[in-house]
């Protein structure tokens, strides 16, 4: 039943995060599992996802693959940013900026903060698209009007190096508090976000840091910042997302 697969996904998320029961992300994936064994778009989508990292299950990307790609044919937005990295990284399959681009717009006509952000970044760097800082930013402005607290830093740091609008460190300010505000109690995020603000107040320093960040071209930093390898180099065959610490659910 609906209801019941609902309940097997939160439960997943309950047991991922260790919210009211005690972490265990081998639970979490059974619970996952048995959503997706219901076609739930949602349990596929997760039971993918956590097959991208060896935490909880054995890291395998033909699983994560296989599970994403049933979540997204079934309409799930999130599912559908998710399969845009494989492509777009090259995580168990070639690298395809066109196909990866192609989901990320489907998955962002669906809702999907992530994947505007990620269009974004596709502009900002020129990946399988034509640099364009104006595009990059139409879309990163998309997903911070979405409430998502990556693409508000990022949307800050054009105001703050003048990427194909006029230096604003006014606004830059303005969207580096809404990022923090958003961010929550995400420690690596809120420590990004503080030290940009603290640049502000540093005119020296705040001056090199931003003919540093032109000369590596605004945005280059992906979007999911805790997720993908760095986007300054080509990503290689089958690299997969690392993280030091717990990865955050999608």
């Amino acid at each position: 039943a609906r209801g019941d697969a609902t309940a097997m996904v939160t439960l997943g998320r309950r047991y991922y995060g260790g919210v009211g029961v005690e972490m265990n992300a081998a639970t979490a994936a059974n619970w996952w599992k048995k959503a997706a064994e219901t076609g739930d778009s949602n349990g596929m989508m997760y039971y993918g996802w956590i097959h991208l990292y060896d935490f909880g299950v054995p890291r395998d990307f033909d699983a994560a693959r296989h599970w994403l790609e049933k979540s997204a044919a079934a309409g799930n937005a999130s599912a559908t940013s998710q399969l845009a990295m494989l492509y777009a990284y090259g995580v168990g399959v070639r690298v395809d900026y066109g196909l990866a681009r192609m989901l990320w717009e489907k998955a962002a006509t669906g809702g999907s903060s992530e994947a505007m952000s990620y269009l974004g970044w596709m502009h900002s760097v020129g990946r399988g698209v034509g640099q364009d800082y104006g595009v990059a930013r139409e879309w990163y402005q998309k997903a911070a009007d979405a409430g998502r607290a990556s693409a508000m830093i990022i949307l800050g740091q054009f105001y703050d190096y003048g990427c194909g609008v006029a230096e604003d460190h006014d606004e830059a300010r303005r969207w580096y508090e809404k990022a923090k505000a958003g961010a929550k109690d995400d420690s690596r995020f809120t420590k990004l976000v503080e030290h940009n603000l603290a640049l502000l107040d540093q005119p020296a320093q705040h001056r090199a840091r931003v003919a540093t960040a032109r000369g590596l071209g605004c945005g280059a930093a992906p979007p999911a910042y805790n997720q993908m390898p760095a986007s300054s180099q080509t990503p290689s065959s089958n690299q997969a997302p690392s993280s030091d610490q717990t990865p955050p659910l999608p």
